[in-house]
């Protein structure tokens, strides 16, 4: 059960990231 819900953070916290980052990626690369 442990390791399920570690897993399970791991997996939001990397969709976070990835999303951050894109959003980063957006602002700083598109031009306006």
């Amino acid at each position: 059960y442990l390791y399920t819900v570690m897993g399970t953070i791991v997996i939001l916290l990397g969709a976070h990231v990835a999303i951050t980052g894109y959003i980063a990626y957006e602002i700083n690369y598109v031009p306006t």
